[in-house]
């Protein structure tokens, strides 16, 4: 675990130098292609995933076999932490949405660090309050909005997580991902395509107007980066870090590209 990985992940960069050389022994680091599944739901959680880079979907299950994402994961969060301070099986499946570098650290090793450490069990807290808050906020998104401004949101929020522009996945993907139809994502992504927002081909797409999809994303996208902000950040943090304001302390934890002047207008 290298200076430059602390500096990659959120949840590693708030521990304590203390916490972070007692769990450098037992830090696995490997690299997993995009549609990988991390974690079967139903099961306990063999080790705690700590994304480097790269965008990690979390899906609960929906009958008969469907898998539907209920949040996304990226370099800000951690996967898998409640499961291994509960040692309860978790109802919902990792898939990696893109290629990904994580850590993994045995749940077991993970738990005996928490009961050493309180400053660890309050980050961890902070952690999955916010990941329950997000979760909750995409029901509500999932209820109330449009599928056209959810497909924005998620297009903005893997492509804040990718390496650039062009991003690996199939409308079969999207369309699990966001609980439709796959004949209903053809025809939301054709309009996007004619209008010169996105560029799909053979399982690829080009982000070409960022700006567009910001303009009609639902408000959910700013109120999932604003629960990042408060629950990721110390109590300390958050003073300082409000005169720059919530979404870009969290477009800097993600590598979220600038805006344009202006900032985000949302539609509801």
């Amino acid at each position: 675990m290298t200076t430059s990985d602390v500096e990659s992940n959120r949840f590693l960069e708030l521990l304590t130098e203390q916490d972070r050389a007692q769990l450098q022994p037992y830090v696995q680091t490997i690299t997993v292609a995009g549609s990988q599944l991390l974690h079967a739901g139903g099961e306990e959680y063999d080790y705690v995933i700590l994304p480097y880079s790269g965008a990690i979907g979390l899906k609960a299950p929906y009958p008969p076999d469907n898998l539907i994402d209920t949040v996304v994961v990226g370099r800000e969060g951690v996967v898998g932490a409640l499961s291994a301070i509960a040692t309860t099986p978790s109802p919902y499946a990792a898939h990696t949405l893109l290629p990904a570098r994580i850590a993994r650290i045995p749940k077991l090793a993970f738990r005996n660090m928490l009961d050493s450490s309180p400053q660890m069990r309050e980050v961890v807290a902070r952690f999955e309050c916010g990941l329950l808050t997000k979760v909750q906020q995409s029901v509500c998104c999932a209820a109330a909005h449009s599928v056209e401004a959810r497909l924005c949101r998620w297009l903005l929020e893997i492509q804040d997580r990718s390496q650039g522009d062009r991003l690996a996945f199939t409308q079969d993907l999207i369309a699990q991902s966001l609980g439709v139809r796959r004949t209903t994502i053809t025809l939301v992504a054709g309009k996007l395509q004619q209008s010169g927002v996105i560029r799909w081909q053979r399982g690829q797409v080009q982000i070409a107007n960022r700006s567009f999809l910001e303009q009609h994303v639902c408000s959910c996208y700013a109120a999932m980066n604003n629960h990042s902000w408060m629950f990721e950040c110390a109590p300390h943090q958050r003073l300082e870090q409000r005169l720059n304001g919530p979404e870009q302390q969290f477009s800097q934890s993600v590598n979220v590209r600038p805006r344009e002047p202006g900032g985000l207008r949302l539609r509801p």
